[in-house]
């Protein structure tokens, strides 16, 4: 039990709020993410295993960079181009 009373802690707008902060990719790169990712994933279809293994890890990374919004690598570096800054 936390020794401070936060009665708006759990409120959906401060939910809202701590999820856009948690995220430092904009929306064009979200979707440039995923896009790219699938087109990796995709092209693995003639490819020998150890190739295909390659791209489909890469694809996936950049999937999960893109759906989640967050990127680590940014995050290590204190780039957040999501919000200006």
């Amino acid at each position: 039990m936390s020794l401070t009373y936060q009665p708006f802690a759990e409120a959906p707008e401060i939910k809202e709020w701590r999820s856009d902060l948690a995220m430092n990719i904009p929306a064009s790169e979200r979707l440039g993410s995923v896009l790219i990712g699938l087109g990796l994933v995709a092209a693995t279809v003639s490819l020998n295993r150890a190739g295909r293994l390659v791209l489909v890890g890469m694809g996936a990374a950049l999937i999960w960079r893109g759906l989640a919004g967050h990127c680590p690598w940014y995050d290590g570096i204190g780039l957040d181009r999501r919000h200006a800054g």
